[in-house]
């Protein structure tokens, strides 16, 4: 009973208390999962934070093209920005003319940037602290899903 308890309750509170004191410097991208259907459809998708593009080449090839932008300013001289960009193209068919299966294959790059004043251990200076970090991305992207129209 006790280790129902430990494994239930004090890990995920010891997680989150771990985590709550962290700054952010990495948020993904939403997967783009087009479930295209054939050839000419474009879906395009926007958030608040992406914008996520997807066009059908041909009855079973599909490009897609995304992109993340997320700004955050605050007190302190704090600033927080990154950006990704992501190209891809896969493959798709249907099963019974709802059931999607798809694979797309690609890469992105992507950049982060972070500064805060900081002060010192005694209180008595400070520092603007600045991290700027770059990134690659490959990735595979399988998928499965069931499409519906609305009329």
């Amino acid at each position: 009973m006790i280790k129902h308890i430990y494994f239930y309750l004090v890990i995920p509170i010891v997680g989150i208390i771990a985590t709550s004191c962290t700054t952010t410097l990495y948020t993904s991208n939403t997967v783009n999962a087009p479930l295209l259907t054939k050839k000419g459809q474009v879906k395009i998708n926007a958030t608040q934070s992406d914008m996520q593009l997807a066009v059908a080449a041909s009855d079973h090839v599909g490009i897609m093209a995304n992109g993340y932008f997320q700004s955050y300013r605050g007190d302190n001289n704090y600033q927080h920005r990154g950006g990704l960009f992501e190209l891809g193209a896969g493959y798709y068919t249907t099963h019974k003319e709802r059931l999607v299966f798809e694979a797309y294959g690609g890469a992105g790059a992507g950049r982060v940037y972070k500064q805060e004043m900081l002060k010192s251990t005694d209180n008595n200076s400070q520092y603007l602290g600045s991290f700027t970090a770059n990134g690659a991305k490959l990735f595979v992207q399988p998928g499965i899903g069931f499409t519906s129209s609305l009329t």
